[in-house]
């Protein structure tokens, strides 16, 4: 066995972590002071959680400096500390979903892609991250959601 410090295993644990939130609570609050005063959950208590989670998990594995509740916000984030559009997937890439219109405006959607077809994000219904199908399945032959950026950093590179 070789003397000295052990190393840090980024990837190894950065994988750990997203197999092991799929129903975490973890990410469900993010509170912002309002101008009168006021505090409030920026979250709704995990129905937007998807940028937080990401980022949150991206912070804890040194790859991004803090949580954020924004999709444009991580990916202007993440590119300034190295993310590099990639085109072949692999696990622990994260994935940018196109926008989709709901009763509360318009969203992108972030995650992470865990291999074999499969994705992690926040699901808003079920207020957690959630193992899912790449594109959430699909409709007559078609991806249910498009992705829009696929991301990696070197630094996981093992």
């Amino acid at each position: 066995m070789k003397e000295g410090r052990p190393k840090f295993a980024r990837y190894d644990t950065y994988l750990a972590i997203l197999r092991q939130s799929p129903g975490s609570h973890l990410f469900r609050a993010l509170y912002v002071t309002l101008p009168d005063g006021r505090r409030r959950n920026a979250l709704r208590s995990g129905r937007l959680s998807c940028a937080f989670f990401v980022s949150a998990v991206l912070t804890l594995c040194g790859l991004m400096d803090c949580p954020h509740a924004t999709v444009d916000k991580v990916e202007r984030l993440m590119r300034r500390r190295g993310w590099r559009r990639v085109r072949r997937l692999r696990p622990g890439c994260v994935l940018i979903w196109e926008a989709k219109t709901d009763r509360t405006g318009e969203h992108r959607h972030i995650g992470f892609y865990l291999g074999g077809g499969r994705a992690l994000s926040n699901d808003s219904r079920r207020r957690s991250p959630t193992r899912h199908h790449l594109t959430f399945g699909q409709r007559s032959g078609r991806p249910k959601r498009r992705i829009e950026a696929i991301y990696w950093h070197q630094a996981l590179e093992r």
